[in-house]
């Protein structure tokens, strides 16, 4: 996982000043706490394993990249609230057993 820095704003956004918090509670979901952002200002892009979020606000952007937990089938977006949460389907049929010999 990795967080895109560019100016004032974005460092305020992801360090607090406004987004309170990213949360990642396991591999099934994601929460970003995005508060007075309306849900026009934000788009989710999925190019393979990651997902990059774009916050607007007024003239500059936050972008936040995320790479999907492994086996990841389908990814859902609610915002709510000022709260953007993400949830993450897995394909169990990736995921196999290893015998120990």
């Amino acid at each position: 996982m990795y967080i895109q820095l560019g100016s004032d704003w974005v460092d305020n956004v992801l360090k607090g000043s406004w987004a309170s918090s990213i949360f990642q509670r396991d591999d099934s979901e994601l929460k970003l706490n995005l508060p007075g952002i309306g849900k026009e200002n934000i788009t989710i892009d999925q190019d393979g394993d990651i997902i990059t979020i774009k916050v607007r606000k007024s003239q500059d952007e936050a972008k936040y990249c995320y790479t999907l937990p492994y086996g990841t089938k389908t990814v859902k977006a609610t915002y709510k609230d000022g709260v953007l949460l993400l949830k993450f389907e897995k394909d169990e049929s990736l995921v196999k057993k290893v015998t120990i010999e």
